[in-house]
C-alpha cells in the first residue's frame, strides 16, 4: 500500500516536470517595437475631427431644408 502512493507520487512529480520543460521550450515571439510618428497621429486625428464637422455641418443643413419646406409647404 505504501509503495503505490510513492509509486502514483513519483508519476505525478513526473508528469508535473514534463510540463514545465514542454511550457520552457515553446519559442514566444516577443512583439515587435515600431516607431511611430506623433505628427501623423495628430494629421489623422485632426482630419478625423473636420470630417465629424462635416457631417454635422450636412445632417443641420437638411435638417434646416426639411423645417423649412414642411413650413412653406404649411403656408400654401
Amino acid at each position: 500500500m505504501k509503495n503505490d502512493h510513492l509509486h502514483n507520487k513519483e508519476k505525478f512529480n513526473h508528469l508535473n516536470y514534463q510540463k514545465k520543460s514542454i511550457v520552457k521550450k515553446k519559442d514566444f515571439k516577443k512583439p515587435s517595437i515600431t516607431n511611430v510618428d506623433i505628427n501623423i497621429l495628430l494629421n489623422k486625428v485632426k482630419l478625423g475631427e473636420k470630417r465629424k464637422k462635416k457631417e454635422k455641418l450636412i445632417l443641420l443643413s437638411f435638417v434646416t431644408i426639411a423645417i423649412s419646406a414642411t413650413g412653406f409647404l404649411a403656408i400654401i
